[in-house]
């Protein structure tokens, strides 16, 4: 059976290529993602934490009580940014598992179709040789016919 040739081999195997980098590219992705999350967690621990010290602190000057309040609008600042990279890290990650999806889709129809043309192959592979079988059945049944008739 050495004559089965699937003509888009070379596609399915750009395609199972294709497939591997766009797991390793999900798998950036999600680790992004988890940087980000942790990222922000830790944020979210300085900012309630700069918080309750700030809720602590009775006699102090305006200028100081401004500084204060400055650092933690800041903090609060970069925390909403942390949550923006986050979300941008959780769309790149959908974006990423729908593309893989895609490709994994497609791979599974070539394979499908490899498949379906292999079973049409043997078939035809098997039909060639019935009939080959039965010619030299003919031809083997017609030659006794003759020797009977000498």
């Amino acid at each position: 059976m050495k004559g089965f040739k699937f003509k888009l081999n070379k596609v399915l195997e750009v395609k199972n290529i294709r497939l591997q980098q766009q797991q390793k590219v999900l798998m950036e992705a999600a680790l992004k993602k988890l940087a980000a999350n942790q990222e922000l967690e830790q944020k979210k621990a300085a900012t309630n934490s700069y918080k309750k010290k700030l809720e602590k602190l009775n006699t102090l000057k305006a200028g100081m009580l401004n500084l204060y309040y400055g650092y933690y609008h800041q903090l609060l600042d970069e925390l909403e940014q942390s949550e923006e990279l986050l979300h941008q890290m959780i769309e790149m990650e959908n974006s990423a598992r729908e593309e893989l999806i895609g490709i994994q889709k497609e791979q599974k129809i070539l394979e499908k179709l490899k498949e379906h043309e292999r079973h049409r192959f043997l078939e035809e592979f098997q039909q060639n040789e019935q009939k080959q079988i039965d010619e030299m059945a003919i031809i083997g049944f017609l030659k006794k016919g003759k020797q009977k008739e000498e």
